[in-house]
């Protein structure tokens, strides 16, 4: 999975030229070139071309091709869905409405890469009557689904069921479901009622270990957030990451930041030892 960079593609070097100035200088030719192109850029699928394109799409608030968003949610590219992921975040009804199929293809991703769960916007979430019931192969996946649903959101309800099952959840579910799991322990580590905190500190570090490429991204990205607020994983905390990465890559940032970060401490430490 060490996939070496694309080539950029002729429509991410114009967009780079473009982009480069200061937003209230940018050349507005070149910006009609790339509007006019984007459409056959996508259909040419060249580099990092269509990643381009969608931040296009948004920088320039092009909104009649907020179409390809959806499109780049829908993808089995990890890179290219995760970017739309980002790109929906950031666009939706901020700077223009993405448009039909916006909830489904947002819903399906996350049960393709589900570490795209952690900036899904809240009115994203929940069920709708047409929508596949995959309710008994994931049954906790669906309540986070439900937990966050902007009609009910942290419902303390379904927060103690989701408290009494996470760990028979995480024994018998597969990697997506594993990663649900791990959202809710990141979302879940300041709860009102303090009856409802949880330590999962341990799954963290089994799915950071894991072989599972469906559940590593969002291990690595709840190791970091959880190092960020002084959780210690311990001596072996290092040797885990440095594995994590050998085994995914560099695609997945922040098991990189963990990396840094230690660094700096001991490195902070070294320094106060010998002053």
């Amino acid at each position: 999975m060490n996939d070496s960079d694309p080539e950029d593609g002729p429509f991410s070097t114009l967009y780079g030229e473009w982009f480069a100035g200061p937003s209230d200088a940018r050349d507005p030719r070149i910006a009609a070139q790339l509007a006019s192109s984007y459409r056959k850029a996508w259909q040419d699928d060249v580099g990092y071309d269509r990643e381009n394109i969608l931040h296009f799409l948004h920088f320039h608030r092009e909104a009649a091709g907020a179409d390809l968003i959806v499109e780049g949610l829908k993808s089995s590219d990890r890179r290219l869905a995760g970017e739309a992921a980002v790109i929906t975040s950031v666009s939706h009804r901020r700077v223009f409405e993405v448009g039909p199929g916006l909830r489904r293809a947002y819903r399906d991703l996350v049960r393709r890469f589900p570490e795209n769960d952690t900036v899904r916007p809240r009115d994203l979430y929940g069920h709708e009557p047409d929508d596949v019931d995959d309710s008994d192969t994931r049954p906790f996946l669906n309540l986070h689904e439900d937990w966050r649903v902007d009609e009910h959101p942290f419902d303390p309800t379904i927060t103690q069921r989701l408290v009494d099952t996470y760990r028979s959840a995480w024994a018998a579910g597969d990697g997506i479901e594993r990663a649900f799991v791990l959202h809710f322990l990141l979302t879940n580590k300041r709860p009102t009622d303090p009856a409802h905190k949880v330590d999962g500190t341990d799954l963290v570090i089994e799915g950071l270990s894991s072989e599972d490429a469906r559940l590593g991204p969002t291990a690595a990205f709840a190791v970091w957030c959880m190092t960020k607020d002084g959780v210690d994983f311990g001596p072996g905390l290092r040797e885990i990451l440095v594995a994590h990465r050998a085994r995914f890559g560099r695609r997945y940032g922040p098991s990189l930041y963990v990396l840094q970060d230690l660094d700096d401490q001991a490195k902070a430490q070294s320094d106060a030892t010998q002053a």
